[in-house]
């Protein structure tokens, strides 16, 4: 095997499968969709997805919340905060 074959190789597996599952599924979301998010790895893609080309998608979370009641200070639909 050749020396640029081994260098090539190694460039094209320059990521991991799960950065490849990240990055194919954060250019699945359009800007201003609605999509639910799971955690870890879906919520990497979505942040991703929010931070480069899709800054008005709306996340729904597994816990009921959306990425506009996220902010300081407020609750998520359903939330009683006890417990």
């Amino acid at each position: 095997m050749a020396i640029a074959t081994v260098i090539s190789e190694k460039r094209a597996r320059a990521y991991t499968p799960g950065e490849l599952m990240v990055v194919s599924a954060a250019r699945e979301i359009r800007d201003g969709e609605v999509v639910f998010v799971g955690m870890r790895l879906p919520l990497i893609a979505f942040v991703v997805a929010k931070k480069t080309h899709a800054p008005n998608a709306i996340g729904l979370f597994e816990n009921g919340g959306s990425h506009e009641s996220a902010a300081i200070g407020t609750r998520a639909p359903g939330f009683s905060g006890s417990g």
